[in-house]
């Protein structure tokens, strides 16, 4: 695991399919680009219909059940040939099978939880807090990391 404190001015560059978390310690801006060329669309789009549950970051009427096919109205609309391409490879290929990920394998042990027959969780998140690192209120104080 990398963590990194990414002062003013300063950019984080996060190659494409590496899982990251970012907390923003002061206001920021974040700018990101998710680019999908026409050699890999058929698998995003194959991970977009069969993966919903790994779809996040959408508000309102955005959600992982409809992004799916407001992606492929834009993409018919924006880029036919594409688009027919795309969607006749993904007729041809099965839907994804439910195989174990490699999320899947991290996040479990396969052994039970102590008085549960459900797997205990091999990865967990959470923060470690200093001494100092939260005020009176209870709220964290990023300031103190920037000390250090």
């Amino acid at each position: 695991m990398v963590v990194a404190v990414c002062g003013p001015g300063e950019v984080v560059y996060v190659p494409s399919g590496w899982w990251h978390l970012v907390v923003n310690l002061d206001e920021s801006v974040a700018v990101t680009q998710n680019f999908v060329s026409e050699n890999e669309l058929v698998k995003v789009l194959r991970f977009m219909r069969d993966k919903t549950d790994q779809l996040s970051g959408f508000k309102g009427s955005l959600t992982p059940s409809t992004i799916y096919k407001r992606f492929t109205d834009a993409l018919r609309e924006n880029a036919p040939e594409a688009y027919k391409k795309a969607m006749n490879s993904l007729e041809k290929a099965p839907s994804s099978t439910k195989r174990e990920s490699v999320w899947d394998k991290v996040v479990s042990t396969g052994d039970p939880a102590p008085g549960t027959e459900e797997s205990a969780g091999a990865f967990s998140f959470g923060f470690e807090f200093e001494e100092g690192d939260v005020d009176e209120e209870g709220d964290f104080d990023g300031d103190n990391l920037l000390d250090e």
